[in-house]
């Protein structure tokens, strides 16, 4: 991935080395998206733009 940027009001938007992106939207009703990284991190785009944030397992 090259790129990557995540907003409440835009959405999650990923840039990859190829050119290629991958936009996913805001939902006004519906978690639209979420991400887990290293030890359990993980966000999720709450209805409506806000975020969920859960830290990393120790």
């Amino acid at each position: 991935m090259y790129w990557a940027e995540a907003d409440e009001i835009s959405g999650l938007t990923l840039e990859f080395d190829s050119g290629a992106m991958f936009h996913v939207p805001v939902d006004q009703r519906y978690e639209a998206w979420g991400v887990v990284g290293p030890g359990g991190y993980r966000v999720i785009c709450m209805p409506g733009g806000g975020f969920a944030i859960w830290s990393a397992r120790k």
